[in-house]
Order: C-alpha cells, then structure tokens, then sequence
C-alpha cells in the first residue's frame, strides 16, 4: 500500500531514487526489498503518467546520466538547453565537470538482475515500452557525461555561458580544467569556449586547472596558447602564485616556469610566489623555485623578506633551506695572508 501510494503521488521521483542510489557508499549499494519494489512501482507510474516535462526533468536526465531522456527532452521543445539548475548551473556544467566516472552504481551482476526483474514485471503488467533505467547501466557510464556535453553542444548550449549564482560564476570549461576532464576541454574549445572568459574573482580556466592539479590538462592548455602569466582582478595572483598558495603542487609549478611564467611577480601587496609558498610552508616547492632563480632578497610593501617571514610563522624546515641557500651564496673568505 505505501509503495502504491508512494508512487502514485510521487510520479516523478523514481528518478529521485536512481539519484539516491549513486550518491550512496559503495557498502550500501544493494537494494533491499522495499527500495527495488518503490524503483519499480515509480518508474512504471513516471512511463505511465504523462507527466508534464520540465526543466527539472532536464537536470535529472544529465544527473543520472540519460542520454535517450536528455534527447526526447530536448527534442520536444519545451525545455530550453540552458535553462539552469536550482544551484544556477546549466546542463553543460554539471557534464563538463563530472566528464566521466568507472565506478557503477552498482555491482555489475546485481544490476543485471533487478533491470532483468523491473523488466518481467512491468511485461506482465502489460507495459511494452522502454523503461527510463539506462542511465544506471555500468556499460554506458565510463565516457557518458562527455556524450552529454556533445549532446548538449549540438542542440546549442552556450559553451561560454557563466554560472550566475554564488561567488565563482564559473563556466563550463573552467569546470573541465578543474575536474581534469582533458576531452571535454578539448571538445569545448573545438566549439568556441575561451581561455578569457573570468569567473566573479577575474581568475581564467588556467587559474582553476592549477587547482585541479591535472598536468595533462594543463600542459594542452599551455601548447594551445593559454596565458601562463595572466593575473586575477583579486590579489592579481598568477597562476603560479595560486600553486604558492594553495596546493604547493611542484609539477604543475615545473610546467608553468618551463613556459615561461615569471618565479619573481608580484601581486597587489607586493608579495612574489617564493614569499606565498614559505608562507604556506610548501617547502619543496620553495627549492624548486629558489633552483629556478626565484630572488629570496626581494621585500614585499612592508619591507620583509622570505628568510623574516618564515621566522613569523616559524616555518623550521623553510628557514633551514634558507639559511642553507644564504650561506652557499656568501663569498667564501680567502685562506692567504
């Protein structure tokens, strides 16, 4: 009784349950009794219903997945591509940033049981049609969100359209430079995304991509002439300066320097990347960018040098290396009277 009226009322949230199933731990990915008879009851009801499409069945289609869902959606006409999510993220958003998963939802044999059982059960109940569960098929999963960005492109996203909400307005590509998604990012930039675009703090999709980590990703960005040394409208870091400041990543660092990106910028308060990685005590990161000629004799507006602020905030292992560099450096005294 609760499952029919669950389902009954609830028409459209058998696509809820597909989103509940892969946001759960990989322990608690089998389905009990009651969980595969309310998937079964509301995906039947949901085919049956004639419910009205909206823009949230849009965004679930991309969320679980459905690319013959996504299609009939926007093959009907009434839903527009860019229409944004409750978050202000389009459809092409939330695809380039997920890019791909190899992860099921569920154990392979498990799956193929219970798709085999929905589908017995809803014969008998005299249903001929296609049930709306290929999404969570473990075969279609590994490079699916790219098929939906292609989708989305060919049916006129907008592949420079910027999130308007929160405080990122991010766009679709900064999102695949961060997440590491190298095809997407090849695919959006085939069809006009740019390298310019800024989010609301002035950073470029090389500023996310750093982030990210992804060295692949960022390494194609730099051979397809994005600028290694554009600043942020904030702080006026570099990209450089965001590895000083936050992941101290030294092989993201190496390809940034190695095309030319400068070790001795300064930023809004005067501060170079060497002064911000002592600060973040990314010590192998300082060797690195002392070894590439970062200068440790540069002050920032306050007159204070890298050696004075790893005393601050004692930074021991830092102001060893310093120290170290510093006496390397001093002209050794001459032995002859």
């Amino acid at each position: 009784m609760y499952c029919k009226r669950y389902s009954l009322e609830q028409p459209s949230a058998f696509l809820d349950v597909i989103v509940s199933i892969h946001s759960r731990p990989q322990e608690e990915q089998s389905w009990n009794e009651t969980s595969f008879v309310i998937l079964w009851m509301t995906a039947f009801c949901l085919i049956s219903s004639g419910e009205p499409i909206s823009s949230e069945h849009f965004h679930r289609a991309v969320n679980v997945n459905d690319e013959d869902l996504l299609v009939r959606i926007l093959q009907g006409g009434n839903v527009k591509v860019d229409v944004p999510n409750k978050l202000g993220f389009t459809a092409l958003m939330v695809a380039a940033q997920r890019g791909h998963t190899s992860q099921p939802p569920l154990k392979m044999e498990r799956w193929y049981q219970d798709v085999s059982e929905i589908q017995r059960r809803s014969f008998l109940l005299g249903y001929r049609g296609p049930l709306l569960i290929k999404a969570a098929h473990p075969a279609t999963l590994k490079f699916v969100s790219f098929r939906l960005v292609k989708i989305l492109v060919s049916n006129g996203t907008d592949v420079n359209l910027r999130n308007g909400s929160g405080k990122d307005s991010t766009e679709s590509l900064m999102l695949a430079c961060y997440a590491g998604h190298l095809d997407v990012v090849k695919y959006l930039r085939r069809h006009g995304a740019s390298w310019d675009t800024r989010d609301l703090g002035g950073c470029t999709a090389l500023h996310w991509a750093v982030d990210g980590g992804h060295c692949g990703v960022i390494e194609w960005m730099i051979q397809d002439g994005c600028e290694v040394d554009v600043v942020d409208a904030c702080s006026r870091w570099t990209p450089l300066m965001r590895v000083s400041a936050v992941s101290g990543n030294q092989k993201v660092a190496s390809l940034l320097i190695d095309a030319g990106a400068d070790v001795n910028v300064k930023d809004k308060d005067g501060k170079t990347p060497l002064m911000v990685a002592v600060l973040n005590d990314h010590e192998e990161l300082v060797q690195l960018l002392l070894d590439k000629g970062a200068d440790a004799s540069v002050k920032n507006e306050f007159g204070k040098g890298v050696l004075e602020m790893a005393r601050v905030f004692d930074r021991q292992n830092v102001i060893f290396l310093l120290e170290e560099r510093k006496k390397k450096q001093m002209p050794k005294k001459s032995s002859v009277r």
